[in-house]
């Protein structure tokens, strides 16, 4: 994504016009936490490569654990269907 902010105005503005969007394979290349709070998605797809390890990652799971514990109120309010 070469400009997040002008990316993030044409999201809010599709979602606006009752576009819904996913994201998909996020995780991957440039993806930001802190764009993701931002973002307007229905869905939200994890790159497997993010989570392939996690039944037996110790250092995973903790990491998916704390993600999962400061991104749900993002979920909560942004992700319909997820």
């Amino acid at each position: 994504m070469e400009n997040p902010p002008a990316a993030i105005a044409v999201m809010n503005d599709l979602h606006a016009r009752g576009v819904r969007m996913s994201i998909d394979d996020f995780g991957t290349g440039y993806s930001s936490l802190s764009y993701l709070k931002r973002f307007k998605a229905y869905k939200l797809k994890i790159d497997q490569s993010f989570v392939r390890d996690i039944s037996s990652d110790q250092k995973m799971r903790r990491l998916s654990k704390h993600y999962w514990t400061v991104q749900k109120p993002w979920f909560a309010n942004h992700c319909r269907g997820c």
